[in-house]
Protein backbone atom coordinates (compact mmCIF):
# COMPACT_ATOMS: atom_id res chain seq x y z
CA UNK A 1 0.00 0.00 0.00
CA UNK A 2 1.41 3.23 -0.98
CA UNK A 3 2.05 5.67 1.60
CA UNK A 4 1.56 9.52 1.16
CA UNK A 5 1.72 12.52 3.51
CA UNK A 6 -0.37 15.50 4.10
CA UNK A 7 0.38 18.16 6.08
CA UNK A 8 -2.96 20.35 7.26
CA UNK A 9 -4.01 22.75 8.82
CA UNK A 10 -4.95 21.72 12.74
CA UNK A 11 -8.69 23.05 12.29
CA UNK A 12 -8.99 20.56 9.22
CA UNK A 13 -7.43 17.49 11.37
CA UNK A 14 -10.40 16.31 12.88
CA UNK A 15 -12.47 16.08 9.90
CA UNK A 16 -9.82 14.98 7.82
CA UNK A 17 -9.48 12.09 10.43
CA UNK A 18 -13.01 11.29 10.28
CA UNK A 19 -13.49 11.62 6.68
CA UNK A 20 -10.90 8.38 6.58
CA UNK A 21 -11.87 6.79 9.41
CA UNK A 22 -14.88 6.13 7.47
CA UNK A 23 -12.67 3.52 4.85
CA UNK A 24 -11.86 -0.04 6.55
CA UNK A 25 -8.47 -0.41 7.65
CA UNK A 26 -7.35 -2.37 4.39
CA UNK A 27 -8.40 0.49 2.29
CA UNK A 28 -6.58 3.22 4.23
CA UNK A 29 -4.78 3.68 7.28
CA UNK A 30 -4.18 6.41 9.66
CA UNK A 31 -0.10 6.54 10.46
CA UNK A 32 0.38 9.17 13.11
CA UNK A 33 4.52 10.20 12.31
CA UNK A 34 4.09 12.20 15.89
CA UNK A 35 3.23 9.02 17.91
CA UNK A 36 6.32 6.76 16.13
CA UNK A 37 8.62 8.88 17.10
CA UNK A 38 6.88 9.47 20.53
CA UNK A 39 6.49 5.79 21.44
CA UNK A 40 9.26 3.72 19.20
CA UNK A 41 9.07 0.50 21.09
CA UNK A 42 5.08 -0.40 19.75
CA UNK A 43 5.05 -2.34 16.96
CA UNK A 44 3.34 -1.47 13.41
CA UNK A 45 0.86 -4.08 14.11
CA UNK A 46 0.21 -3.18 17.97
CA UNK A 47 -0.32 0.90 16.72
CA UNK A 48 -2.60 -0.99 14.18
CA UNK A 49 -5.04 -3.00 16.34
CA UNK A 50 -4.76 0.40 19.02
CA UNK A 51 -5.91 2.40 15.74
CA UNK A 52 -8.47 0.09 14.66
CA UNK A 53 -9.68 -0.43 18.65
CA UNK A 54 -10.23 3.53 19.08
CA UNK A 55 -12.11 3.51 15.38
CA UNK A 56 -14.15 0.61 16.76
CA UNK A 57 -14.92 2.61 19.75
CA UNK A 58 -15.59 6.49 18.44
CA UNK A 59 -18.40 4.99 15.83
CA UNK A 60 -20.09 3.16 18.88
CA UNK A 61 -19.36 -0.37 17.66
CA UNK A 62 -16.93 -1.07 21.02
CA UNK A 63 -17.59 -1.18 24.32
CA UNK A 64 -15.83 -0.15 27.00
CA UNK A 65 -15.80 -2.10 30.49
CA UNK A 66 -15.06 -0.51 34.16
CA UNK A 67 -12.56 -1.42 36.30
CA UNK A 68 -15.74 -2.52 38.75
CA UNK A 69 -17.35 -4.70 35.83
CA UNK A 70 -13.78 -6.33 34.88
CA UNK A 71 -13.70 -7.62 38.82
CA UNK A 72 -17.21 -8.87 38.84
CA UNK A 73 -16.25 -10.70 35.38
CA UNK A 74 -12.52 -12.16 37.12
CA UNK A 75 -14.97 -13.35 39.98
CA UNK A 76 -17.45 -15.01 38.39
CA UNK A 77 -15.32 -16.81 36.40
CA UNK A 78 -12.54 -17.73 39.38
CA UNK A 79 -16.10 -19.13 41.03
CA UNK A 80 -17.28 -21.38 37.97
CA UNK A 81 -13.66 -22.67 37.96
CA UNK A 82 -13.81 -23.85 41.90
CA UNK A 83 -17.18 -24.47 42.08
Amino acid sequence: MPIIKIKVQEKLLNDLVNYIGQFGSEEMQIIDEASKTEYPNVSDSETQYLQESLQRLESGKGKTYTIKELNDQLDQTIHKSEG
